[in-house]
């Protein structure tokens, strides 16, 4: 499905995952803002932000491997 150049550097690497990370972190102020009624940023939503930074250098460590 990939080929080798998909996720051939670690610095493009980083750079995805900081901004999946943004977007999720972003999603989850917006979830604060509909619940909470202040658009803040919360320990929840920095958890979910490096969640998803950790899956995606995850996922590309696991892909960098297999291909």
């Amino acid at each position: 499905m990939f080929d080798n150049q998909a996720f051939h550097s670690w610095g493009i690497i980083l750079v995805g995952a900081a901004v999946f990370a943004m977007l999720f972190m972003v999603l989850g102020m917006m979830t604060e803002l509909l619940f909470e009624g202040a658009f803040q940023m919360t320990p929840g939503v920095l958890a979910f932000g490096l969640a998803a930074f950790a899956a995606y250098i995850g996922i590309a460590a696991f892909l960098r491997r297999s291909v």
